[in-house]
């Protein structure tokens, strides 16, 4: 039965996971008297393997383990909560301590989405920003039914964990939390811990952020570490994919060239497979080749533009634009900030020095 619950959960990550987050439910599960011995029962998952920096495990192993604290516990959305506040950034390895050397929270919140595989979430998350602020568009409907309530409330009390050690003593800077989820039991207590009230029932899932707090400087900002985490992700992630990715491989192939980019019949020759499977694969993915040649766009720009060496004109120019103003316009579209606001953020870094 538990088999059939889990069957293609798998789909909401492309990555295996550390096992950190086994240690936080397992100590979280005892402390309710449910054994380790119960929560792992047809796992295939002993105990040591919580304890192993070096130990990884499959979605589906998570997952058993996320349905035995539901069965035992109950209440799955107040207490998944409850578990998520105990994922602080120290819990993330290299993620965590990338968004902890951000220069500023904007800086942070896309380091956060774009190394999401990185994590221990579920949950398929895209960035776009709107006139409201940034959205984080939240796709949830490939989560077993069962497990949605825990899962999503357990993201939700990490986001606040993780705003608690990014700025504390700050009101969470949220405006909006829309969820698919009907309103459920423990709702109304989350929404205390939150700040934020819980629109319950709605056609798509999103977070809104409030765009002032973006602003804001963090105070362990160091771009040298940031950089570094970020290529520690990018490495962890290829030791952990699920299998070869087309997205992931094209990526990587686009994001460390300056060449011109390639259309798609052409990436996709290079990655020896069609067209139509690589886009097939990029909408499975919750993506496109826009937003693919857009992200790229912008890994290169603020590349170029941490490094100090290069003026926005001449990053413009090398990214392919005509007009500075047209690459300024796509830059702050994509982060958020201005170019010239971003490399007043960040201390010029070479990555060939």
């Amino acid at each position: 039965m538990l088999d059939t619950l889990l069957q293609g959960a798998r789909a909401g990550r492309d990555h295996r996971l550390g096992a950190g987050s086994l240690h936080l439910m397992l100590s979280y599960a005892q402390e309710y008297g449910i054994s380790p011995a119960t929560c792992l029962s047809g796992t295939g998952l002993t105990r040591d393997i919580a304890v192993d920096p070096e130990a990884v495990i499959e979605p589906e192993q998570e997952l058993a383990v996320i349905a035995s604290l539901v069965d035992h516990l109950g209440v799955p959305f107040q207490n998944g909560f409850n578990l998520g506040l105990r994922y602080h950034l120290t819990a993330f390895g290299p993620w965590g301590l990338g968004l902890m050397s951000s220069a500023s929270a904007n800086d942070a919140m896309i380091r956060a989405v774009r190394y999401l595989g990185a994590t221990y979430t579920f949950i398929r998350c895209r960035l776009r920003f709107s006139p409201a602020g940034p959205r984080l568009e939240l796709t949830v409907n490939h989560l077993p039914v069962g497990l949605r309530e825990f899962i999503v409330a357990r993201d939700l009390g990490s986001m606040l964990a993780i705003h608690n050690d990014l700025l504390p003593g700050q009101p969470l800077g949220v405006s909006r939390i829309a969820l698919e989820l009907p309103r459920c039991s423990g709702m109304e207590w989350v929404e205390e811990q939150l700040g934020v009230s819980i629109e319950t029932g709605q056609s798509h899932s999103e977070i809104v952020i409030n765009p002032r707090i973006l602003t804001q400087a963090l105070r362990w900002g160091n771009e040298v570490t940031a950089r570094q985490c970020e290529n520690d992700c990018e490495q962890l992630l290829d030791r952990r994919a699920l299998t070869a990715c087309p997205v992931r491989q094209a990526q990587m192939l686009l994001r460390d060239s300056d060449l011109p980019l390639p259309g798609p019949e052409a990436l996709a020759r290079r990655l020896n497979i069609s067209e139509r499977h690589l886009r097939r694969r990029l909408n499975q993915a919750g993506t496109g080749w826009r937003q693919l040649v857009e992200e790229v766009l912008e890994h290169r720009a603020r590349n170029k533009l941490a490094t100090g060496r290069y003026s926005v004109q001449e990053v413009a120019l090398q990214l392919g634009y005509s007009e500075t103003a047209s690459f300024s316009h796509a830059f702050k579209r994509w982060t958020g900030l201005s170019p010239v606001r971003f490399l007043g953020q960040v201390q010029p870094f070479d990555p060939e020095t």
